[in-house]
């Protein structure tokens, strides 16, 4: 049985290893590596990096799975968040800001935001804070909710909280 010398790619200790083995673990650092060949040459992966880019992997083939309907038909998602605006000087109360945050083609980008409104806020336990419902917040998560309309996004899901939207459209 021929036996190649290769490095631990993590430590870099000297290893020797039976050809057609596939995986080992280094005696030094006791990382589980990967044995990799092509052509002539062979070196070693760690294990843990593999599955940390399978993870990578298998969230990217969710999102894309949440982005197609039961039709094949592909979307971009979009959904409605929050946030406090800036302010002039320190006397002045932060303005609230309803924004879309979207997924797409184009990657991550903002879809729209709404007028700064007035904020007031009300605990829903646990020290989170969020958005009171009134009139002008309202008026505002509207006026969002209508420019995403215009922009061919469809609602499909509203969340717990009353300001919590999700939206879709066909990729362009």
């Amino acid at each position: 049985m021929e036996i190649l010398s290769m490095s631990c790619n993590k430590c870099g200790a000297p290893l020797q290893v039976p050809t057609g083995t596939n995986f080992v673990t280094c005696t030094y650092c006791k990382s589980a590596l990967a044995i990799h060949r092509t052509g002539n040459a062979a070196y070693t992966e760690v294990l843990a990096g593999i599955d940390r880019k399978t993870d990578q992997i298998l969230e990217h083939v969710e999102a894309i799975g949440k982005q197609v309907d039961q039709t094949g038909m592909m979307y971009e998602l979009c959904e409605i968040s929050w946030r406090l605006g800036k302010t002039r000087n320190f006397l002045e109360s932060s303005p609230l800001i309803f924004f879309a945050q979207a997924t797409g083609a184009r990657g991550s980008y903002e879809a729209g935001t709404s007028p700064p409104t007035r904020y007031d806020s009300q605990s829903i336990g646990s020290g989170r804070v969020v958005p009171k419902q009134h009139a002008q917040a309202v008026a505002a998560l509207n006026q969002l909710i209508e420019t995403l309309s215009r922009d061919s996004w469809e609602l499909y899901e509203s969340g717990p909280l009353w300001f919590h939207h999700k939206f879709r459209r066909r990729f362009r």
